[in-house]
């Protein structure tokens, strides 16, 4: 039985309490992963930073506001897949992953909180750097992980103790209740996908889709690749339409992480990169170990996250409509790679200070 240690910093898929050799790692999977993560730069770098359009908008500029969800919705199964990643693999709860993950969080926290001191020429405080070491400021996603990571047992528990068959109608109950809530009632606790409840359904989906690969494994990449697009055209189409009708709520919910379209779009996502036939390739799976790192450095809230918008909206001024994409290309592969660069000091701290943590007798 397969697992996975965390997510995003120290990824290895072995077979029960051994640990494996680093070429054990799936370079596929490995390359789905820094795909992700440049989605959720190019979400980030779209809707995020210029706002939703609104139906004046698109009354106004209708190629703009099409262009802007072409390039938005393709990619909104970013966070969709980091967490069918987990689900396929399991995750296996340790406190090593844990404290793993938390150095990671708190290695980019302290560093962009003195370079943010330094950019402002503001003295570091004591209350500054509390709030990092007690991560009182951070992404939504990064409490919703570490719960889901906290649950992940429970999880496995249930999945690996029942049926297949009940695996799976749980898990369509699941959903089915969640799209009736979020979409038809007007219950708020699923937040459109933003939520630990909501990490849990996909969570299954992605055991399920692995108890189900045999059956699933029959199809080529280019089917469920093709699968992936659908679903994006769908949902980006629905968003068009209802904002040249005037109904932006409507619109804005087709941008959900929990828009069934959206699920579909990143379950077919994945299964079409388990159907590349990829070899260990050392390069990609050491720039996915930093994959979080990118993460951590633009969604910094202590400067960061500012520093990422103003350049971004800085971009869209400078240059002419339609013109801006090359430029903007660039800055996002400028982010990624320098994320990766950050990240290393950091592997290279752990590396030592988990070779002094004693080995874990069991996982969770």
């Amino acid at each position: 039985m397969y697992g996975v240690e965390f997510l995003f910093s120290e990824v290895y898929v072995y077979e029960e309490i051994p640990p494996p050799h680093e070429s054990c790692r799936e370079s596929n999977i490995e390359l789905l992963r820094v795909v992700a993560m440049l989605f959720v730069l190019i979400v980030h770098t779209d809707f995020l930073a210029l706002g939703f359009p609104t139906p004046q908008d698109m009354a106004a500029a209708p190629g703009s506001v099409w262009a802007k969800i072409g390039f938005e919705f393709p990619a909104l199964v970013c966070v969709n897949v980091f967490v069918l990643i987990s689900g396929w693999f399991g995750i296996r709860a340790s406190a090593r992953g844990a404290m793993s993950f938390v150095f990671q969080c708190l290695y980019f926290g302290l560093l962009l909180y003195f370079v943010g001191c330094i950019d402002s020429g503001v003295l570091p405080n004591v209350l500054g750097i509390a709030q990092v070491l007690t991560l009182f400021k951070v992404n939504w996603f990064i409490t919703a992980y570490l719960i889901l990571y906290s649950f992940a047992p429970v999880l496995n528990g249930f999945a690996g103790n029942v049926g297949r068959r009940q695996l799976a109608m749980v898990t369509l109950v699941f959903f089915l209740m969640e799209f009736w809530m979020q979409f038809v009632s007007v219950a708020g606790f699923y937040s459109g996908g933003y939520s630990p409840i909501a990490f849990f359904g996909i969570y299954l989906l992605g055991r399920t889709m692995r108890v189900y690969s045999a059956e699933l494994s029959r199809r080529s990449a280019g089917f469920y690749f093709w699968i992936y697009v659908v679903s994006t055209v769908c949902s980006g189409g629905l968003c068009g339409l209802f904002l040249m009708y005037g109904k932006p709520n409507m619109a804005y919910k087709m941008q959900f992480y929990n828009n069934p379209m959206i699920i579909v779009g990143a379950g077919a996502l994945l299964l079409a990169f388990t159907r590349i036939r990829m070899p260990y390739n050392k390069g990609v799976n050491r720039i996915a170990k930093s994959t979080f790192a990118v993460f951590l450095l633009h969604l910094d809230v202590s400067w960061g996250f500012d520093t990422f918008l103003r350049s971004v909206r800085g971009i869209y001024s400078d240059f002419p409509e339609g013109m801006a994409v090359g430029p903007m290309a660039l800055f996002i592969v400028a982010v990624f790679a320098l994320a990766v660069l950050l990240d290393q000091p950091r592997i290279w701290m752990w590396r030592r200070i988990s070779s002094c943590l004693p080995e874990p007798k069991h996982r969770l």
